[in-house]
């Protein structure tokens, strides 16, 4: 057999080197590469077979490199698993709500709590307003009430004004999973931040005695049974405090206790 040119050598050194610098950068201890150039310089100096040298280190060289595609393939299913589960754990927290799916590239996320908005709006949101028409408190509650009926008040069965404008979005950017995200993030941190507000201003009124506590909860015949069921039964301050309890939850499953703390901050 013919012995390697020059150039030859100059090739492979070129290749062998440039792919543990190259691989070095995601695995640094199963590539080092100080141990090849001394094994090199050893077989220069005994002026050994540079034909075989250079078929061995290659060989080697493919073994770690398939090993070090195994470990990725097992990191990545490791990975996988870990995300899955998270994402399990979280949607466990707001299978309880009810799921609308008003659009097959929408997030699962936003399915849920727009079934939660919807709800909160038939109930939650009646309740406040048998509690404090005509009264000053109203006016200070308008704007949040407005910001949440955006997103969880329907007509006759069709979407609510910001569903449909999340449905434009998905459209319009053909179903980018990023901007689908940073969408549904937006409505889902803006309407919390409604709900918190709401949360104050009904606790306020309790605490400057703003509010008869006592008066027992009026119903009308046309109330659905779903709201009958929930507040039928309670005065204006068992029912506050239900309204408090219910906005807190939102927020809390839906993970932005922490965002409106943050908020809060800035």
């Amino acid at each position: 057999m013919a012995e390697l040119s020059n150039s030859e050598i100059d090739a492979l050194l070129k290749k062998i080197r440039d792919e543990y610098k190259f691989y070095s950068n995601e695995s640094p201890k199963m590539f080092k590469i100080l141990p090849f150039e001394e094994r090199y310089t050893e077989i220069l100096k005994s002026r050994g077979n540079l034909d075989r040298f250079f078929h061995e280190e290659i060989q080697f060289l493919e073994k770690l490199k398939k090993l070090h595609r195994e470990n990725k393939e097992k990191l990545e299913i490791r990975k996988n698993s870990t995300i899955d589960k998270v994402i399990e754990e979280q949607e466990a927290s707001i299978r309880h709500y009810r799921k609308i799916d008003f659009h097959p590239y929408a997030r699962n996320e936003l399915k849920y709590f727009y079934g939660a908005l919807v709800d909160y709006c038939s109930n939650d949101l009646l309740a406040i307003n048998r509690i404090y028409k005509g009264t000053p408190e109203m006016r200070s509650l308008q704007d949040y009430i407005l910001h949440i009926e955006r997103v969880g008040l329907t007509n006759r069965n069709m979407p609510s004004t910001r569903i449909v404008e999340h449905m434009k979005i998905i459209t319009a950017f053909k179903g980018n999973i990023s901007k689908i995200e940073q969408d549904t993030q937006s409505i889902i941190k803006d309407v919390c931040i409604s709900l918190r507000q709401i949360t104050i201003i009904l606790q306020d009124t309790v605490d400057r005695n703003h509010v008869d506590v006592n008066h027992a909860m009026i119903m009308d015949e046309k109330d659905t049974d779903a709201f009958q069921s929930i507040y039928g039964s309670l005065n204006f301050g068992q029912a506050i405090q239900k309204i408090i309890t219910n906005s807190n939850q939102i927020i809390t499953d839906f993970r932005m206790d922490g965002i409106l703390e943050l908020q809060k901050k800035l």
